[in-house]
């Protein structure tokens, strides 16, 4: 998370904005800080438009889309940090979207997920 706040500064100031629109809206209690922040960062590694966002109210409605427009019940959300901390490859990609437990556990990556996940 480091690399990322130093590559993008206005990193934090969302995560923040995004934890007290979270709170206001009385879902903080679902979502841990990691998960806000994966959720953060994947508009910056991987941003919706070509571009990562340049402010901070632009990558909090990025993110905000996330949540809406992301297939939940049918894949899991994987941050991919290879731009910053080594490379994920496509096999491990796909091991992670089969099987997130087991691929988390091999690759020492969190895993966020709920306790209705098969």
């Amino acid at each position: 998370m480091k690399s990322l706040h130093a590559a993008h500064p206005i990193f934090g100031e969302t995560v923040k904005l995004m934890r007290l629109w979270l709170a206001r809206h009385q879902f903080s209690g679902h979502l841990c800080q990691e998960a806000i922040e994966c959720l953060v960062a994947t508009e910056f590694l991987h941003p919706s438009t070509s571009m990562a966002p340049t402010t901070t109210s632009a990558a909090f409605l990025r993110t905000l889309q996330l949540l809406v427009d992301f297939n939940w019940d049918e894949e899991p959300l994987i941050v991919d940090y290879s731009l910053i901390a080594g490379v994920l490859t496509d096999e491990e990609k796909a091991k992670m979207a089969t099987n997130p437990a087991a691929a988390a556990a091999n690759l020492n990556a969190p895993l966020t997920s709920t306790r209705n996940r098969k």
